[in-house]
């Protein structure tokens, strides 16, 4: 599975993400796969990660992808994507100004910008989240 995920993500990313990661750095993420129900229990005892088909842990460098990751579905490559970006972020030192809502517009966008590429009309209603809500989760307030 792990193979095809390297390729999922290989496939996903243009030459330029890439070649923003110096040649040192080894770009692959740890990639660890486990069940819907094991992702809850770890990162969302609450019950909030429900459906997730992946997540970044910046500190271990590692990707968790639901076990249920279908890599010829858009919606579950995107979502891979995102994390992905949000690993080069970390590879990168890219801090930004330190609020998290600046990473995941930048991740947010970059998923979008792969859906519409692929075809996808509605970005909205795939990934589940309005332009609008996703201004209001990514907006840093610099004051």
């Amino acid at each position: 599975m792990r193979d095809v995920i390297v390729a999922a993500i290989s496939a996903a990313f243009t030459a330029s993400a890439i070649a923003a990661v110096t040649p040192d750095n080894d770009i692959m993420p740890d990639i660890r796969l486990l069940s819907g129900d094991k992702i809850n229990e770890i990162y969302c005892p609450s019950g909030g990660c429900l459906n997730t088909v992946a997540l970044y842990n910046r500190e271990t460098q590692t990707i968790t992808i639901n076990e249920t990751f279908d890599p010829a579905d858009e919606y579950d490559l995107s979502v891979l994507l995102h994390e992905f970006i949000h690993h080069l972020q970390n590879i990168n030192g890219d801090k930004r100004t330190g609020c998290v809502g600046d990473m995941e517009k930048q991740a947010y966008e970059t998923q979008r910008r792969f859906l519409e590429t692929r075809g996808t009309d509605d970005t909205d209603e795939l990934m589940g989240i309005d332009r609008f809500t996703q201004l209001l989760i990514t907006t840093c307030d610099d004051r």
